[in-house]
């Protein structure tokens, strides 16, 4: 094994022709859910049972204080002119949410733009060294990703055998996906809380759009008004949902630009959007599940 410690990441090389990736590892600032937690622990896991290569980002996704490796890379002019944007005590939240779908970071001045753009083209290069490419990333448990514990998107595979692969997973583990959903239940109650709780003792103009968005989206799929009613709410809900793996049910992939980067053209991609409380409570069992589809469809 080798270990390289580069600008913004790091890469262990072992035997294997594979590359493992969690490109939203990287430190939590600003706010407790800015990195993808545990996506580096399930990657981490996979490529210690099949090996090949792991490259795992250490920079903030946080578009002022780092990189987010998973979006466009910004011309200077843009990257600039949005710095000014994010600067300040009371951000443009709309300009910046806008901004944020598409692109990895903002800089202060050409030669902060220059160093952000090194760091996010040595990270793609180092991923685009492999024919297949496994891209592992965290989703939150709510009560729009209810009903799965890890969702699935690819390039370069037959949808129908990612379907039967998919099938043959959730058969496997049917016995555990049954078994966890009390406990899963739970979780998604305590992180609503956590997440109304935080924006009721924040000030409005420090919230980020995303937040307020995602609760009222969720009051709708629960059928409440109330933020006091959710806990109740999900409950009920969740008697009518089996958690399994999924296959584009929850993503489509439209903000994976990232993996549009030349180094990746024609590399066949497996991006795993795994639960929080998945990566949390059992990152093992979800690297096995991982691993077990990577192993089907690619071969190694």
């Amino acid at each position: 094994m080798v270990i390289r410690f580069l600008p913004g990441f790091t890469v262990m090389d072992g035997e294997g022709d594979i590359c493992w990736a969690s490109p939203h590892s990287g430190p939590s600032l600003r706010f407790s859910d800015s990195r993808d937690d545990r996506s580096d622990l399930v990657a981490h896991l996979c490529w210690e049972k099949l090996g090949g290569r792991l490259v795992i980002s250490n920079v903030s996704r946080m578009r002022d204080l780092g990189v987010d490796l998973n979006r466009a890379a910004p011309d200077a002019e843009t990257a600039i002119s949005m710095f000014r944007k994010y600067a300040g005590n009371v951000k443009e939240q709309d300009a910046c949410y806008d901004y944020r779908k598409k692109y990895a970071w903002v800089a202060a001045d050409r030669r902060d733009h220059e160093s952000r753009l090194g760091v996010y083209r040595a990270f793609w290069t180092e991923v685009g060294a492999y024919n297949t490419a496994v891209m592992v990333h965290r989703m939150f448990t709510t009560p729009s990703t209810a009903g799965s514990v890890m969702d699935l998107l690819t390039r370069g595979f037959d949808g129908k055998a990612v379907e039967n692969t998919v099938r043959k997973v959730n058969m496997r583990y049917a016995k555990f996906l049954r078994s966890i959903k009390p406990d899963m239940t739970r979780f998604m109650q305590l992180e609503e809380k956590r997440n109304i709780d935080f924006i009721e003792r924040t000030p409005p103009d420090e919230i980020e759009t995303e937040f307020v968005n995602n609760i009222e989206r969720h009051k709708s799929i629960l059928g409440v008004r109330k933020n006091s009613e959710i806990d109740e709410a999900i409950g009920r809900f969740m008697k009518g949902i089996s958690p399994k793996i999924t296959y584009r049910n929850i993503f489509s992939g439209s903000k994976s630009y990232g993996i549009e980067n030349p180094e990746l053209r024609g590399k066949n991609i497996i991006q795993a959007e795994v639960t929080s409380f998945l990566g949390f409570w059992y990152p093992d069992v979800a690297a096995e599940m991982l691993c077990m589809v990577t192993e089907e469809l690619a071969g190694v």
